[in-house]
């Protein structure tokens, strides 16, 4: 006598439709590859030990990165690898198998006193400085308008910085 449901089982183990099974697949196979890859280097997100597919790009302090399948990325972690730490810049959120993303290299860490607490807190960043003009002349005074582009997480504490 046939046991249908272990039949069914099985036929569903790799997905309940052609799709899920072929995603499911491909997985596995990815991860099998990936592990293997000299691109696949050991990093650590947000002190996290994790391992990443990191692709270099026409900038050196600019990377395109791959998680290994079922794991995800958030915009603005930090990622400590080869001595150096890189922030999150892209997320693609369609991300079936993997998700990919990019990461720049951070300059700079940013310390600050919390105004309420009084504690010292630092978070790794870029800074930017955009290239213009930094004087501007009118009739009566030449005033500075300095501006940067400054990426650092966003969090609790770095929500309060002015």
């Amino acid at each position: 006598m046939t046991n249908w449901a272990m039949y069914e089982n099985r036929m569903r183990l790799y997905g309940e439709d052609q799709r899920e099974t072929n995603i499911s697949r491909s997985k596995r196979m990815i991860l099998k590859k990936m592990l293997t890859n000299p691109m696949c280097k050991r990093v650590e997100i947000d002190d996290e030990p994790r391992k990443l597919m990191i692709l270099a790009t026409a900038l050196t302090t600019k990377k395109k990165i791959y998680t290994l399948p079922d794991e995800n990325l958030s915009l603005g972690s930090i990622v400590l690898w080869n001595d150096s730490h890189w922030i999150v810049t892209e997320v693609d959120k369609d991300n079936d198998i993997t998700t990919q993303g990019a990461i720049e290299m951070c300059n700079r860490q940013l310390t600050w006193q919390n105004v309420k607490t009084g504690e010292i807190h630092s978070r790794w960043a870029t800074v930017q400085k955009p290239y213009y003009s930094n004087i501007d002349e009118n009739d009566v005074i030449s005033t500075s308008s300095r501006e940067f582009k400054v990426q650092m997480p966003y969090d609790e504490e770095s929500s309060l910085i002015d």
